[in-house]
């Protein structure tokens, strides 16, 4: 089983529609659930999904709950979903070494090939434990000036976290940053990729552009790779998907396919 987190310490850069479309691109070929971690609640309601109990995640991870029993499927074939709720919003307070996120992800290990992981912004101790328990970040990059600062800062979070909370041998998680909510029509936009992809060769080639089928997602509830499988936002998220599960080397990882 592999887990990939949707993050960034920033807020509005389009970390929710990367999950949800992700998730169900993967749910293709995989098994795979995705965790609304983010106390909005958004992907869960993209996903036409009925939020949860209020108080779940604090019992989640108490222990009182599993996210195996918490996993309900949703209509996409192949996709389950660990909706959210208010609780969630916690979560820095609840979790501590004894209280570990990846320690949680374990029961899913034989029901599951891949864990995607939306994200609220920030980086406090929910930040640092989905690193930890991550093997590769989907880092969305707004086209400007603070772009790079987003990425730098959490390439200092993985360093930190890598350097305080020994990993046992699972390796340091691979960071996929991307550009999202482009509009090659501006020069900003262009001359911020040109340059970040040239000094951060890591940095993805698919770029997901600013799109009104992106934005209705929240209207349709369904990924735009379902409602709109044949648009540009959907062939964008198909080739971000293709390029990170390259990166990530899964023919090395052996997942169960179906």
């Amino acid at each position: 089983m592999r887990v990939v987190a949707s993050c960034s310490g920033k807020g509005g850069v389009g970390k929710t529609t990367v999950a949800v479309n992700v998730a169900a691109l993967a749910a293709r070929s995989l098994r795979v659930v995705l965790w609304d971690l983010d106390p909005q609640g958004a992907a869960t309601h993209c996903l036409a999904a009925v939020p949860a109990a209020r108080g779940v995640t604090k019992d989640l991870v108490r222990g009182r709950s599993s996210l195996l029993e918490r996993a309900i499927a949703t209509r996409w074939n192949g996709l389950a979903i660990v909706a959210g709720d208010r609780s969630a919003r916690n979560l820095d307070r609840l979790l501590d070494e004894e209280h570990r996120l990846h320690t949680m992800l374990r029961p899913l290990r034989e029901y599951f090939d891949l864990v995607v992981l939306d994200c609220p912004p920030g980086a406090g101790r929910l930040a640092e434990q989905i690193v930890d328990a991550s093997d590769g970040l989907l880092v969305p990059l707004i086209p400007g000036p603070l772009s790079v600062r987003a990425l730098d800062q959490l390439g200092d979070l993985v360093t930190r976290v890598e350097r305080e909370q020994p990993r046992n041998g699972r390796g340091r998680p691979t960071l996929l940053p991307f550009f999202s909510m482009v509009d090659r029509r501006k020069r900003l936009h262009r001359e911020t990729i040109e340059a970040v992809q040239l000094a951060r060769p890591e940095t993805l080639s698919a770029q997901i552009p600013i799109s009104a089928e992106i934005e209705r997602m929240p209207v349709y509830r369904a990924p735009v790779v379902a409602q709109a499988p044949d648009g540009r936002p959907a062939r964008a998220f198909a080739e971000l998907w293709r390029e990170a599960e390259l990166r990530l080397t899964w023919a090395e990882a052996g997942p169960v396919r179906r």
